[in-house]
């Protein structure tokens, strides 16, 4: 009688452990966005429950406002927007992997550890209203400080990263000579 109820505890554990929260750090705006709205509309359609935790940015109808974007994607966003950032408590802005004149984030390499820490609390907090507890895996788009927050909050949740161009082209930038504005380039390379 154990043995049967045991096999039946574990077919019910791994009927509830088809669950995935995906995580994109950045808001809607280039290839990294389709890829996470493709792969998430994918994996529900095999069976998976799939909760999305991304960046968004504007109002909606803006396609950098991530439900406006991701649709019908069960999704939990960390707002960048302007009215959302700055002050006691408020979300930094997203750095990014490329630096760009004129462009509102920052270089990855710019960023200084209170920032970084706070990104890294924010985006716990994020993967913890998608649901990380409860998820057999994380699936976490590029190298950011999600990954960090990944591993403080959710240490034996198993995470599968998903590199993409942009952090390559960083470490590449990196490689050949960073910058003299880049003080904290060594850090990311490692």
């Amino acid at each position: 009688m154990t043995d049967v109820f045991l096999a039946r505890q574990g077919s019910a554990r791994r009927q509830r452990g088809r669950r995935v929260v995906a995580g994109l750090f950045f808001f809607p705006r280039g290839g990294s966005a389709q890829v996470a709205r493709a792969l998430s509309h994918a994996l529900a359609q095999t069976g998976w429950e799939v909760t999305l935790a991304a960046g968004s940015l504007g109002p909606a109808g803006e396609q950098t406002h991530a439900p406006t974007f991701f649709g019908a994607v069960d999704l939990v966003t960390v707002d960048y927007s302007l009215n959302r950032r700055g002050g006691d408590g408020g979300v930094p802005f997203q750095p990014s992997y490329e630096d760009r004149p004129g462009a509102p984030d920052r270089v990855f390499a710019t960023v200084d550890d209170d920032a970084y820490e706070r990104l890294v609390d924010v985006w716990a907090d994020a993967l913890d209203r998608a649901g990380a507890a409860r998820a057999e895996v994380l699936h976490l788009h590029h190298l950011t400080p999600a990954n960090e927050a990944a591993l403080r909050a959710f240490p034996t949740v198993p995470v599968v990263g998903q590199l993409h161009g942009t952090e390559l082209a960083l470490l590449r930038a990196i490689e050949a000579g960073a910058p003299s504005g880049w003080r904290f380039a060594e850090r990311w390379r490692q």
